[in-house]
């Protein structure tokens, strides 16, 4: 057979309750530092990444810019709408592209300035909080174990004299009934049973009155006992927590949105310069750039003509022909010398 559970103290139990509940604050407190601290670290390396990123992008943009200036771009105007040069579009690429760089500097700073500082700040007044709630919470819950200790006492007072009062209560209703049956000891007489029934009787009234003094003392101190523990758990508790996180939540939504938009706002910047890169792209071509090198060279577009020098005082400047046969070979002669670079060139472009 098990012994019965031991008894424990009622200021024990409710010790046991305020050292569970402080060190579930202290846990909550914890686990949000520890997220702060994750939002902090976050910022803090994802700007080094990105300005080292967008630095490393404005280097390498500014050394092929470098290359090509002094370089000019042809576009013939009439087909500027519907065709682009090589030349542009890749200058149009390093510029949107530099462009992007400068921007996600802005975004490391962004990240730098607005989150991981300011959640450095954040974390900083979270920790006083803590400590200024801590000694609240510290207090109420003295207050709360004095109470119930006072309780306690009075409940021990009573306990006591109602012990007491109903012993001497019983003593003096059994005094009474051998009084009224006339039960009288051989060695005790009418008259003196009758001074003991009186003094148990006025004993069992000043008992009874010390009783329910006892009992109306426990009754108070149970009731301002329940009342510490009421106020404290629907009024000073809530306030307590709305102490500890302040504005703590609106702010990590802050920063969590803050991260977001930055990023959306980059990479939304980022499709719109490359798309506008990427429809020029899909105008480059041959032909156009073939019009922009010619234009460009008119060495390959200004031909050279030959023409007839006469001897002095030979008025002669056409074909004269004398013998008929001699002169067709000698004009198909000149016919082959001419067809046969033109039909090389026509094999060569094919």
């Amino acid at each position: 057979m098990q012994p019965p559970p031991r008894k424990v103290k009622i200021t024990q139990v409710l010790r046991n309750v305020q050292n569970e509940q402080l060190s579930r604050i202290h846990a909550k407190h914890q686990s949000d530092l520890d997220i702060l601290d994750d939002i902090r670290e976050f910022a803090k390396q994802r700007s080094i990444i990105e300005r080292v990123c967008a630095q490393s992008l404005q280097k390498l943009v500014a050394q092929f810019q470098q290359k090509r200036e002094g370089a000019k771009d042809v576009e013939i105007s009439d087909e500027n709408k519907e065709h682009r040069s090589i030349a542009t579009v890749w200058k149009n690429l390093l510029n949107e592209m530099d462009k992007v760089a400068r921007l996600r500097l802005t975004s490391a700073d962004t990240y730098s300035s607005q989150v991981a500082e300011r959640a450095k700040v954040e974390r900083l007044a979270k920790v006083q909080r803590m400590k200024r709630v801590e000694e609240i919470i510290s207090l109420n819950h003295e207050e709360m174990y004095s109470s119930v200790h006072e309780m306690t006492k009075a409940k021990k007072s009573y306990v006591e004299v109602e012990r007491i009062a109903q012993e001497v209560k019983e003593k003096a209703l059994e005094a009474e009934n051998r009084l009224k049956k006339g039960t009288v000891r051989f060695y005790q007489s009418r008259s003196n049973l009758e001074k003991t029934c009186a003094k148990l009787t006025s004993r069992s009234d000043a008992c009874e009155k010390r009783s329910c003094h006892a009992r109306n003392e426990y009754l108070l101190a149970l009731g301002a006992a329940n009342a510490h523990q009421v106020r404290y758990h629907t009024i000073d508790l809530k306030e307590l927590l709305n102490t500890l996180d302040g504005d703590f939540y609106k702010k990590i939504k802050n920063y969590l949105s803050i991260l977001s938009t930055t990023e959306v706002e980059t990479n939304v910047f980022s499709r719109t310069c490359f798309e506008k890169v990427l429809a020029e792209s899909e105008m480059i071509a041959r032909e156009y750039q073939l019009k922009i090198f010619l234009q460009d060279n008119l060495v390959f577009t200004k031909m050279l003509q030959y023409h007839f020098d006469p001897v002095e005082n030979d008025n002669v400047g056409i074909l004269v022909v004398t013998d008929l046969v001699e002169g067709v070979n000698c004009i198909c002669d000149q016919t082959l010398y001419i067809s046969v670079p033109v039909l090389c060139g026509t094999l060569i472009a094919k």
